[in-house]
């Protein structure tokens, strides 16, 4: 499965932004340069071990997010990078009867997936009936 880093090679490239409060797996995030759009995936801790989402903007440039990793350890002056990308997630028939985390790993003690197949969490469905 592919990792899900920061897009861009340099840090002058990078949306960075810092942790304005924490409160459960709710945290604000001050963004100066931009405001990341909604569903963007940011990362914050040591090697961007905790993993936020963005759900609303707020007041200024703060952004909201729901942590989908523990918080701990993580405060108010915390740096936090956009990665500039949505969650993504596994498609396709290698998923039948798999099971994944909210990241799209797989936590079924079974072979990894093969590399490729992923979508964007947020991304159109097809139809599951042909329109006639």
């Amino acid at each position: 499965m592919s990792e899900n880093k920061p897009l861009g090679n340099s840090a002058e490239k990078l949306n960075m932004g810092t942790v304005s409060a924490v409160r459960g797996s709710v945290v604000d995030v001050l963004f100066p340069a931009r405001l990341p759009p909604d569903r963007t995936r940011l990362e914050a801790g040591q090697e961007g071990s905790i993993v936020i989402e963005v759900v609303s903007h707020q007041e200024g440039s703060i952004v909201r997010g729901i942590a989908l990793s523990p918080t701990k350890g993580l405060g108010r002056g915390a740096p936090v990078v956009d990665s500039s990308a949505m969650l993504h997630v596994p498609v396709g028939k290698q998923v039948l009867g798999r099971m994944f985390n909210v990241f799209g790993e797989t936590i079924d003690d079974k072979t990894p997936l093969p590399e490729g197949g992923e979508n964007g969490a947020y991304t159109n469905l097809p139809p599951l009936f042909p329109a006639g």
